[in-house]
């Protein structure tokens, strides 16, 4: 038998574990695979454990769910790589809460803090189970900021409950609902190129101090943790939510492009509804601190100071020389989203290729932008123009540089493509 550090834990294996392939772009899936649940638990409550574990009997009959009981580890094996295995691979976690489970040293320091961390990231969902009263007032988790079952707050074993069973069974009925959920959000062709960004406190603007005056004045932000994708949205992934497709220059793995910010509203609108996350566009604060590697004083989205098209992809002719740019191919056109290594972020094309539609109004300056790195809208800003980041295939160095902002009609769309983001939790 294992002591609570190897008891802590049932899991069901995800469909949300990262792509590790920069070259594989999503693709929607074409079979519903069996949710995977992981159940994290103290020995000391085991019999809640197996009365949860029979209720998920009927979706693990039916092939919606599949279940791993930490009772089932094979000897010999090495317990701790198993469940870290397993929690890293889980679509659903449930948390199973009393004073047992806070009193364990492998709850705190591994089961809890994977769980956390892949919700947030959008990997999973984590949902606590709250078994007995227990207080986290003195924990690091801050379970009460994130769903607890059963929804109406009262314990498993709290008298608002006419009996057990009575708990037990609008436990599942809430699981059942999150399988149902969790089966919609599988469908999501965004859900692997999702990136994590850590927030935090940057210098936004012309810290170069060569650009324009729209660009000024430099001013300090704090931007919160959040998610932004890997590259701009593709054309396949345009295609599987309009059923349409409006670009320039054809194929699936190109960015989509001739996009207009009225468009980006009705495709954000329909991805919504299908599932049942909240997209938006990201803010200009958000794009630039992404762009900027989490607010380094860097000139390109790479991560590098000079523009090479080996590396990027803009127009590169010598006509319009800068000091940092190397002259070069222009290739006259878009580019596969992962043709180029991306910054250190993870982030593909945050310079080039396509412009990118932000949330913002278009303001002639930063005299008075927001600090906390939201969207900045209306205050003496053009409700008839939005802000595009990143430059272009048609556009020079100077314009591709992570500082540069542009402001555009709404009904434009040339050389313009979209990127999307999602605050968390996800």
């Amino acid at each position: 038998m294992l002591g609570d550090a190897g008891r802590f834990g049932v899991s069901i294996i995800s469909t949300f574990a990262p792509v590790s392939d920069t070259n594989r772009l999503p693709r929607m899936s074409t079979q519903a695979q069996p949710v995977r649940i992981f159940i994290a638990y103290s020995t000391h409550d085991l019999a809640f454990k197996e009365e949860i574990r029979k209720g998920l009997a009927p979706l693990l009959w039916a092939n919606k769910v599949t279940l791993w009981d930490n009772y089932d580890l094979p000897a010999g094996i090495d317990w701790d790589a198993e469940i870290r295995r397993r929690l890293e691979e889980a679509d659903l976690i449930l948390l199973l809460l009393s004073r047992d489970a806070l009193a364990s040293k492998y709850f705190y320091e591994v089961e809890a803090p994977i769980a956390l961390r892949r919700h947030k990231a959008g990997e999973a969902i984590m949902v606590g189970v709250l078994l007995r009263p227990c207080s986290f007032r003195h924990t690091p988790f801050e379970f009460e900021q994130y769903e607890m079952l059963p929804k109406k707050g009262y314990p498993i074993t709290d008298s608002h409950w006419a009996n057990a069973d009575a708990a037990y069974l609008t436990v599942m009925e809430e699981v059942d609902a999150l399988v149902e959920q969790i089966n919609i959000r599988k469908d999501d062709p965004f859900r692997d190129p999702m990136v994590y960004i850590k927030g935090g406190k940057f210098d936004m603007g012309d810290v170069f101090d060569e650009g324009h005056n729209w660009e000024k004045p430099v001013h300090q932000v704090t931007v919160s943790d959040f998610l932004l994708c890997k590259y701009p949205v593709t054309q396949h992934q345009w295609k599987q939510i309009m059923g349409n497709n409006p670009s320039l220059f054809k194929g699936d793995d190109l960015p989509v492009d001739m996009v207009t910010w009225n468009d980006t509203q009705i495709f954000l609108k329909k991805l919504n509804e299908k599932t049942g996350r909240i997209y938006r566009l990201p803010t200009e604060a958000e794009w630039e601190y992404a762009a900027r590697e989490g607010g380094k004083k860097v000139r390109f989205g790479n991560g590098k100071d000079i523009a090479d098209p080996k590396e990027m992809n803009f127009n590169a002719s010598e006509e319009c020389k800068e000091p940092y740019f190397v002259v070069g191919e222009y290739r006259g056109k878009t580019t596969p989203v992962n043709q180029f290594k991306p910054n250190v972020l993870g982030l593909h094309d945050m310079n080039g290729n396509v412009w990118e539609w932000l949330e913002d109004d278009w303001h002639y300056d930063y005299e008075s932008a927001p600090t906390d790195g939201s969207a900045w809208i209306g205050l003496g800003g053009r409700g008839t123009k939005r802000v595009l980041r990143g430059g272009s295939w048609l556009f020079h160095s100077q314009e591709c540089r992570a500082a540069n902002r542009l402001g555009h009609g709404l009904t434009g769309g040339y050389s313009i493509g979209f990127r999307l983001a999602h605050s968390l939790p996800y």
